[in-house]
């Protein structure tokens, strides 16, 4: 929820060829939602350093606040990102 919220943020402000993948998730719990309750994050992009997107991200259930989150995701060139996964994937290094 954390990382789909910050991806649907930032992806609109990329450059064509340009994508993200998130590097680190810290998150804090605050209070329980049952089961098949809907939650929600809300996220602020906090600060930009050279590639690095750090994000704040509140996430909420229909009652409260139930917690928060910090996120950082790297800005990355797509196509080296798919010609990496596709040497993996055919196990060339």
């Amino acid at each position: 929820l954390v990382e789909g919220a910050c991806n649907q943020l930032a992806t609109p402000h990329l450059p064509s060829g340009q994508g993200q993948v998130g590097v680190s998730v810290t998150v804090r719990h605050m209070a329980p939602t049952p089961i098949g309750k809907k939650v929600r994050a809300e996220a602020e992009l906090v600060g930009i350093d050279r590639r690095k997107l750090s994000f704040k991200v509140k996430i909420y259930d229909d009652v409260e606040q139930v917690g928060e989150a910090e996120h950082d995701r790297f800005v990355i060139d797509l196509d080296k990102y798919m010609a990496k996964l596709k040497a993996k994937v055919e196990g060339v290094r």
